[in-house]
């Protein structure tokens, strides 16, 4: 979108996000550790309410508006993915928080074999 519509804020903030990469291309041949990260997260919610924002608002260049049922779409769309966060953040919570938790809830919030 910064290159085809030539809007500067989705080039702003792709232009911060990449910036937070560059450390590990400069360092390639040493360990780096993921929470060094952190400096991207500012862009990264930047870039989801932007698309999110074009996905509710349907940006387009002609004066008409757009349909009731593009509306809706962008509408339901914004919902289902706000609530997806939501669940997943209050699913992960105490493994977040450090909050002691049953053995039977760890296991079932360890997806992944490469978790354990």
């Amino acid at each position: 979108r910064a290159v085809i519509r030539r809007d500067w804020r989705y080039a702003v903030v792709l232009v911060g996000y990449c910036a937070g990469w560059l450390p590990w291309f400069a360092a390639i041949d040493r360990q780096m550790y993921f929470f060094y990260a952190v400096t991207m997260a500012p862009f990264l919610v930047m870039l989801i309410a932007l698309i999110l924002g074009d996905i509710l608002f349907a940006p387009t260049r002609s004066p008409k508006r757009p349909s009731a049922e593009r509306r809706t779409l962008g509408v339901m769309v914004v919902c289902c993915y706000l609530a997806l966060v939501i669940t997943n953040f209050a699913w992960l919570f105490p493994i977040l928080t450090g909050i002691p938790i049953s053995q039977s809830t760890w296991d079932m919030q360890i997806w992944l074999p490469s978790w354990r």
